[in-house]
């Protein structure tokens, strides 16, 4: 990798961070902000909450990016690359949790539990060629890496410095961890599919049959971003676990440098652009179930949304996922075990296999 190719991979890093919170400040919806339901109307000290995040992620980015663009040192530009993106989330989720605290609470308006006779199925909320694309993604690199792997020597280039210059060397099964990741991935995206169809369906007493339309709509535009997303990002990781091996091939030396580039772009904008799709129509959605049933979290219990609806916390409903009042998607009720469970599974599993790619590496 040449040090022009290194800076700009670095400079699109931050960027992308700052793009996304960019996109989130500038939504002009009058009664959301940073896509929080108001609940009333957007008023002026709302405008400049989000005047205040835009200025602070512009300075950030600019920062960052300087650190990178000027010779500083290589422990400098880490530093950046590191703690930019980190200070526009923090910020963003600051401002974000000002704007909740705001917010006009809104009860959920009684508990309406009717079934529905003949609920949608798991298959019902995919997409076939995508889930099929998600599965060659893991198939056909693992047996391309597998023949590349059986043509390298003992060891090959692992890890390179900021200016290019390669300071590691590993046996090329170590990168057997990025192959594990994309099958981690995929399987994550199963879960969550089953987590989307098993979200219980509580109905209203008028416009049921509309409001369980717009309910599956809702679910499967979820999944649908959600399968672009990881089918992007496993691309990307893709890229790299068949790159890193083949540039230690003779005559395919050049070919890491573009590769990383490109896995950075697909990683970063590309993984945006499915939010940029869909949380609109999503958002277009939750307004229609509002309407309807007077709140987009019909089936909760009211005391058990905390800090202003960003946490659900209810001991006495025995459902797992439930749709988030605050946000986009879905959250767990963090009242059941099960839930932490979850949530450790989705942290260890990762790490796991990485360390243990490492360790049967060595």
């Amino acid at each position: 990798m040449t040090p022009t190719m290194v800076t700009l991979t670095l400079v699109l890093t931050i960027l992308t961070t700052a793009l996304l919170v960019e996109w989130i400040a500038r939504s002009r919806h009058p009664r959301r902000l940073f896509f929080v339901r108001l609940g009333r109307d957007r008023t002026e000290a709302d405008d400049a909450r989000a005047t205040r995040l835009r200025v602070a992620n512009a300075l950030v980015t600019l920062a960052g990016i300087a650190c990178v663009v000027v010779p500083m040192g290589e422990l400098t530009a880490v530093i950046a690359v590191t703690l930019c993106p980190l200070i526009s989330i923090g910020w963003m989720s600051v401002e974000m949790v000002g704007a909740v605290r705001s917010a006009e609470r809104e009860r959920v308006p009684g508990r309406y539990v009717v079934s529905l006779e003949e609920p949608p199925k798991l298959r019902d909320y995919v997409s076939v060629p995508l889930q099929l694309a998600h599965v060659l993604l893991v198939i056909v690199p693992a047996a391309v890496f597998a023949w590349i792997t059986s043509r390298l020597p003992a060891e090959i280039p692992a890890h390179y410095d900021l200016s290019g210059n390669v300071d590691r060397y590993a046996s090329p099964h170590e990168l057997w961890s990025l192959g594990g990741i994309v099958l981690f991935d995929l399987l994550l995206l199963w879960v969550i599919v089953w987590a989307v169809a098993r979200e219980r369906w509580a109905l209203p007493e008028h416009d049921a049959e509309r409001y369980a339309a717009l309910q599956l709509e809702r679910r499967q535009m979820i999944v649908r971003s959600i399968e672009w997303v990881m089918l992007i990002v496993n691309l990307a990781m893709v890229l790299v676990w068949l790159a890193v091996p083949l540039a230690a091939l003779p005559g395919w030396e050049d070919l890491l440098g573009p590769a990383v580039l490109v896995t950075v772009v697909l990683s970063t904008v590309g993984a945006i652009v499915p939010l940029v799709v869909y949380v609109p129509r999503l958002m277009k959605v939750r307004d229609q179930l509002v309407e309807i049933a007077g709140t987009d979290v019909l089936g909760t219990r009211d005391a058990g949304w905390k800090w202003g609806g960003m946490i659900y916390y209810a001991p006495d409903d025995p459902a797992l996922f439930v749709p988030k009042k605050v946000g986009i998607g879905q959250t767990l009720n963090m009242a059941r075990p099960s839930a932490w469970v979850f949530i450790t599974l989705v942290i260890v599993v990762p790490l796991a296999i990485s360390l243990g790619a490492v360790a049967l590496a060595g």
